[in-house]
């Protein structure tokens, strides 16, 4: 299945720059709709796919991207989408064109579509597009390590200043301030990133609540438009099996390690608090973890997240005999999960190939039948993550949404001094 799923990432990664071209052409007409179904099909079709066959859904129809109707009807009227997506990405042809003779503009123009970002502001009833002032190429260069590809400053112990605060700040205005009319009165953002934007916090860059004049903004993202429609509408279990806020089918699996003494402790207070079972120490087995990732509407990892750039889909979650890696979920995980939560190093990075396709952990527990994660995009401190998550559970149980409840722990947590 993986080899398979590869030779269709390559196939349709040979195809961005003739949607590249289409959407600028739309959106140059000011067909915005049009430009913003060019983008659905330009973006993680394979992985679309993957999603809708772990929810059994083998007909075509169901793999096709949704239509900008289809997806306008998911949304609340107090819900805006914000779709980023960038031309002139060198991607599958960059070595094409590093051979060209100079003189070969016309067959470099077709090739590769001047560089433009692109923000698609969608609500159930509007479509609007904007190009933004943002060069992808300088953005990597100022705020990704070269060698890495990680987020520059985002590595340092909890209680010191993150030393790249106005920059995240500056890179905010120019990215989530022009949208500020098309969002007023929106009380949740979806952000759907494009390109090198999957590694940025694009929320923490501004005030959302400055965006939308509404106090109290949420925030989530999502792969594509059609992936965030495709996972909710996953068909709920039986009413005996479904979760509730009051107690959910919860397991909480925790494993201490080296550098590592609150993982164990963590997942057995979640589990407490849920109602849940847990696996913790040396119950915690890839054996044990994967025959039980199918009965849970919750699951809950604390332990140790690796992620490999070079080699992404073994990218793992340490487990007391070993490692749970990203291909092993494919191939062995079914997963029946409304939430997923990571607390874990790392377990938010993929490596991006072309088509914007995510190659990681997000994929494999996405592509297992899981409807959302929660992940962290860099390497984090355990004591500051546990009072997060235990925050985050004590917020949500109360009833309020899981977006809700992150925001309030995230609110929490940035009140401590450590």
């Amino acid at each position: 299945p993986m080899h398979e799923e590869a030779l269709k990432i390559s196939l349709l990664g040979r195809w961005q720059q003739i949607y590249e071209a289409m959407v600028a052409l739309a959106v140059d007409r000011g067909e915005f709709a049009e430009a913003l179904a060019y983008t659905e099909q330009a973006r993680a079709r394979a992985f679309l796919e993957r999603i809708t066959a772990s929810q059994n859904r083998a007909n075509l129809a169901a793999q096709q991207p949704w239509t900008v109707p289809q997806i306008q009807a998911r949304l609340s009227g107090e819900t805006a989408l914000i779709s980023y997506f960038a031309t002139g990405q060198p991607g599958t042809n960059a070595a094409l064109l590093a051979n060209l003779p100079a003189t070969s503009t016309a067959i470099r123009r077709a090739l590769l579509p001047p560089a433009r970002l692109f923000a698609f502001i969608i609500t159930n009833s509007t479509v609007h597009a904007i190009k933004l002032p943002v060069d992808l190429e300088q953005l990597q260069a100022q705020y990704f390590h070269r060698a890495t590809g990680r987020l520059r400053g985002v590595t340092v112990l909890p209680g010191r200043p993150l030393p790249s605060v106005r920059r995240w700040q500056m890179l905010g205005r120019q990215l989530l301030m022009p949208l500020t009319p098309y969002l007023m009165g929106m009380r949740h953002l979806c952000l759907i990133p494009h390109g090198p934007l999957h590694y940025l916090p694009l929320h923490a860059l501004v005030d959302v609540d400055q965006l939308t004049q509404v106090a109290g903004t949420t925030v989530s993202y999502a792969p594509s438009a059609s992936i965030l429609c495709q996972t909710e509408q996953a068909a709920p279990l039986p009413a005996h099996q479904a979760a509730t806020a009051e107690e959910p089918s919860a397991l909480a699996i925790g494993v201490n390690a080296e550098g590592l003494a609150h993982a164990e402790a963590e997942a057995t207070w979640i589990a407490q608090l849920l109602h849940g079972e847990s696996l913790t120490g040396t119950a915690a087995t890839a054996t044990q973890v994967l025959a039980a990732l199918g009965e849970y509407r919750l699951l809950h990892f604390s332990c140790h997240g690796h992620f490999r750039q070079r080699d992404p889909m073994h990218s793992a979650l340490q487990l007391h005999d070993g490692e749970l890696t990203a291909d092993m979920l494919l191939r062995s995980a079914s997963i029946v999960a409304d939430l997923v939560t990571l607390s874990a190093c790392d377990t938010g990075l993929n490596d991006l190939h072309p088509g914007d396709e995510l190659m990681g952990l997000t994929r494999a527990f996405l592509g297992s039948g899981a409807r959302s994660l929660l992940v962290s995009l860099w390497p984090v401190h355990e004591v500051p993550t546990r009072l997060l998550m235990e925050h985050f559970y004590s917020q949500w149980q109360r009833g309020v949404t899981k977006a809700m409840a992150l925001r309030l722990a995230q609110q929490f947590v940035a009140t401590l001094d450590f």
